[in-house]
């Protein structure tokens, strides 16, 4: 090859790389350019990349961060010292079982009379069944599980059995989840640990806390949640609250003391101390005196703090932790319903059903269990017997009367109706608390169906023409005459004193004043 295209080779060559540096160049400007326009101003500020971010009320990254991912549930201690320290815990936990467990059960059986009835609520009484229940409850919705324990003179391991009948010994024990050692709920050998004893299960009715889905229930072995769960969020906000208004009430008034010289006086430790015993008598003469000695040239003064907002920003908070509950502040709080017309009523029967669907249903599979297990060892038999909770509102004493009189007509209806009888009636006053004493219906001493003394007919009187010829000829007998000295006479104004009808007129003449 010549020279020539060498040449001409060489040159193109220098050509492109003097124009690929200069396109590099213009790459790197605009390079710089954007790395310092706005869109790294933005994405410093951390708000994600410019004009392509996610909005944040699209995001799913709030949510996932608001989350706790470890469930209260499993620290056990930490939820027992919540519940000893905090009486906020308390209540929220023990308030709705007292409510559903209050006044009682009233019980009713086809086979069983009203004198069998009150040896179960004498049993129920005497060894405080309900207040076991209650508290297995309690241990329920702290824990996530409850169990209520049945100790018979039985072996431990074998299952209830005959030793119950005919009056055999039988007690209950509450206790909560983390006192019984099994792998699951449910064990798959039958048995429970229990304070080195084996328990049959037959011999453990266990209670189970809100039902956890279906990965955190595997978490919990099959128990339930703490109600502690839902409200640990607002609780750990009443809980900063209030720390930061008892810093705020300890900062309310703060006192500024100007010195001359301060800075000075402060580089040598024997001007720091002469400074501090200086300021120490001017608040100990502040304190004991009510004054304040200075020099004419330093200055002091009061710097009060403003607590505006405070009240709403806690009333908020209270708020949110009733509502986390589904109940009432007047429950949590004993914070009365304010605001024109508000009587409270609403939250009360939103709290009722909460009651209702939350506690006293799931209570009502253990007390059942419970009957029949008592109703075996009194009876020494599988006997009916049914339940039914006492209302959960509480009546004005007005409201109590009208229900007394509506069931007392009730019941008198179904008496002159024949659907009764008079001793049925008496035990269904008497249970109600219609009547204060014993009644001899209900004991039954009157018939079936005695006719009222409204309705006995009176025995024939004599005809005043045999009554006159009896008298003339003395047959007439001293309760007929006695009688017509009645029917003759009048009841005198004034003292009641019978008197004759013929003797009136002279007595009211005799009393008149003059």
């Amino acid at each position: 090859m010549g020279k020539r295209p060498l040449n001409r080779l060489s040159s193109l060559n220098k050509n492109l790389a003097l124009e690929n540096s200069i396109l590099k160049k213009r790459v790197a400007l605009t390079e710089s350019t954007l790395s310092n326009s706005l869109s790294g101003l933005v994405a410093g500020l951390g708000q994600g990349d410019f004009g392509g971010g996610m909005n944040p009320l699209t995001s799913f990254t709030p949510t996932l961060q608001a989350n706790i991912y470890s469930p209260i549930t499993l620290m056990w201690t930490n939820l027992m010292y919540l519940y000893k320290t905090h009486g906020l815990i308390q209540t929220a936990i023990d308030m709705p079982v007292l409510d559903a467990l209050r006044g009682g059960l009233d019980l009713h059986s086809d086979q069983l009379d009203s004198g069998d009835i009150g040896l179960i609520e004498d049993f129920f009484e005497e060894n405080s069944v309900l207040e076991r229940i209650g508290d297995a409850f309690i241990w329920a919705r702290l824990f996530g599980g409850g169990a209520l324990v049945l100790n018979t003179e039985g072996h431990s391991e074998e299952p209830i059995g005959d030793e119950i009948l005919n009056g055999g010994k039988i007690e209950f024990y509450d206790a909560c989840r983390w006192e019984l050692t099994s792998e699951r709920r449910i064990p798959k050998s039958g048995l429970y640990g229990y304070y080195g004893k084996q328990l049959h299960e037959s011999r453990v009715i266990t209670i189970l806390g809100k039902r956890a889905p279906w990965l955190i229930r595997a978490q919990l072995s099959d128990w339930g949640m703490s109600e502690v769960e839902r409200m640990i969020e607002d609780f750990n906000l009443f809980l900063r609250n209030r720390s930061v208004i008892y810093e705020l009430l300890e900062e309310a008034k703060v006192d500024v003391y100007q010195l001359k010289g301060f800075a000075s006086q402060l580089a040598s430790s024997t001007g720091t101390n002469l400074t501090t015993r200086r300021i120490q008598a001017m608040n100990q003469i502040k304190n004991f005196n009510n004054a304040l000695v200075l020099d004419s040239e330093d200055k002091y003064e009061m710097k009060p703090m403003s607590f505006s907002g405070l009240s709403e920003m806690m009333k908020e908070n209270r708020m949110g932790i009733a509502s986390a509950l589904r109940m009432p502040m007047s429950k949590i709080f004993g914070i009365a319903a304010s605001g024109l017309g508000n009587s409270g009523e609403d939250d009360i029967e939103n709290y009722n059903g909460m009651v209702e669907s939350e506690v006293r249903q799931p209570m009502k599979q253990v007390v059942r269990k419970v009957l029949q297990l008592v109703v075996k060892s009194l009876f020494g038999d599988d006997l009916d017997i049914n339940f039914k909770f006492r209302p959960l509102r509480i009546m004005t004493s007005t409201e109590e009367e009208q229900v007394k009189t509506s069931k007392s007509s009730r019941y008198l209806s179904l008496f002159e109706h024949m659907l009764v009888n008079s001793k049925e009636i008496g035990e269904m006053m008497q249970k109600d608390n219609l009547v204060p004493i014993p009644l001899q219906a209900e004991q039954g001493l009157l018939d079936e169906h005695p006719v009222p003394m409204t309705l006995i007919p009176e025995a024939p009187r004599p005809t005043p023409e045999v009554k006159a010829e009896a008298k003339a000829q003395g047959d007439l007998t001293p309760d007929v005459a006695a009688q017509d000295a009645v029917e003759d006479s009048t009841m005198a104004p004034g003292p009641r004193i019978t008197v004759k009808a013929n003797a009136m007129g002279a007595r009211l003449n005799m009393e008149r004043p003059s």
